[in-house]
């Protein structure tokens, strides 16, 4: 990729993010949606094809590395574990309760992830930084901690998420420490 395309899709990315915020206009609403989505969708696919390059290097090559050294290999495995993280808590976000959008407005659908307050006494409007605790947790315990997922489109979604993180850190994370040794 060029240099200047990060700065470009983060641009991309938060243009939408800055019109809701200011305006509340309709428009930008489905926007971000849109936007968020392809983001999320792009990001997985990529964390998909990148952890199955670095599984291929250390499944078929003696040293595991092919031109990936310890720190590179390691490196890669904290990248794919934060995309992880970051992409799967916008997607939870999108998809609890109908969207941010519809949180906001109070005329909300039936609940994907279930609090501890519960479903019906909504103490307070959840922000992305509940789904972002989330995603973490399942990152990293690979089960929900205080919350749990409500509906089988949650529960696959927790499960893919659970398996490229459990992929990440057993396979690449493990190899690369064990090249630094």
């Amino acid at each position: 990729m060029p240099g200047w395309f990060p700065y470009l899709a983060a641009f991309l990315l938060l243009a939408p993010m800055v019109g809701v915020i200011r305006t509340r206009m309709p428009v930008f609403i489905q926007v971000e949606r849109v936007v968020i989505t392809l983001f999320v969708i792009v990001s997985v696919l990529l964390m998909f094809l990148t952890l199955e390059r670095l599984l291929y290097s250390i499944i078929v090559h003696s040293n595991g590395t092919e031109g990936y050294g310890g720190n590179a290999l390691l490196a890669s495995a904290v990248g794919i574990w934060v995309v992880n993280v970051i992409s799967f808590a916008l997607l939870y976000w999108l998809i609890d309760r109908g969207g941010p959008d519809r949180r906001a407005s109070g005329n909300m659908f039936a609940p994907d992830i279930l609090f501890p307050e519960g479903p019906a006494e909504l103490v307070r409007p959840y922000t992305f930084m509940d789904y972002l605790f989330y995603a973490y947790t399942n990152s990293t315990a690979f089960s929900p901690c205080e919350m749990f997922p409500t509906t089988a489109r949650a529960k696959v979604i927790m499960m893919l998420q659970g398996t490229i993180s459990l992929a990440t850190i057993i396979f690449v994370a493990a190899r690369a420490i064990n090249i630094l040794k």
